[in-house]
């Protein structure tokens, strides 16, 4: 009975909250591919664009966490998939032991249970990108004397930016769940550890050695060396 009375009592602000629609037939596969395809290179352009505003000295301090979160540090995929994550903990608690009660075979009770988590992800994505903003990715302050703001304006670009993009992986994670193949948790996944791997093998920028970050220029930059070494010796 109090499930009924929330569902009833949320469900008219719950249902202003955009979701993506499944599909009313059956989609191709080949739709399907185009449409992962697509979130895919979305993704992967996100992860790779730097967030306006950064401080160089700011700190990652999940980087361990990389491949879990699908986040690639100080892009505008920040925080990655940790807003899904966190609702879907949230809601098993809830619905396992039975604190409250979803009977989702009973349709209204479906969509309650799918509102209850656009709720708890735009909730996690507003407190993780706040918790960033203000923790460890800081304003730049170059960039505030140059366009004549504060760094607490900064910091809100910075905040802005993190957070529609954090909410935007949700509606990509659900466009691939509905109309791609597969999971978009497990899509954002296998593309950041993918994207790590082949930036760890091929990459050519420079560390604090002056060497390349990638295993195979890297190997290049020192077999070039040993052989000036020789050709001097």
């Amino acid at each position: 009975m109090k499930v009924i009375q929330l569902r009833d009592s949320l469900t008219p602000f719950l249902s202003k909250i955009p979701m993506v629609e499944r599909p009313k037939g059956r989609i191709t596969l080949e739709t399907r591919l185009i449409v992962t395809l697509t979130i895919l290179i979305l993704y992967l352009a996100l992860s790779n664009i730097p967030l306006f505003g950064l401080s160089p000295e700011s700190l990652d301090l999940f980087g361990r966490f990389r491949a879990i979160f699908a986040g690639e540090a100080y892009s505008l995929t920040a925080i990655g998939i940790q807003p899904i994550i966190s609702a879907s903990i949230i809601l098993q608690i809830l619905a396992g032991p039975k604190i409250l009660k979803f009977d989702l075979t009973n349709p209204r009770d479906q969509m309650f249970y799918v509102n209850i988590q656009k709720l708890l992800v735009l909730c996690f994505a507003v407190l993780i990108s706040y918790t960033y903003t203000i923790g460890f990715y800081m304003p730049s302050q170059d960039i505030a004397s140059q366009l004549g703001v504060s760094l607490r304006f900064i910091s809100f670009l910075l905040f802005i930016q993190i957070f529609i993009v954090g909410m935007l992986v949700y509606y990509m994670e659900e466009v691939v769940s509905r109309w791609g193949i597969g999971s978009g948790v497990g899509l954002f996944i296998l593309a950041g550890v993918s994207q790590q791997l082949i930036m760890g093998l091929v990459s050519w920028m420079p560390d604090e050695s002056g060497l390349a970050i990638g295993v195979v220029p890297r190997w290049i930059e020192i077999a070039l060396q040993v052989s000036r070494y020789e050709i001097l010796s």
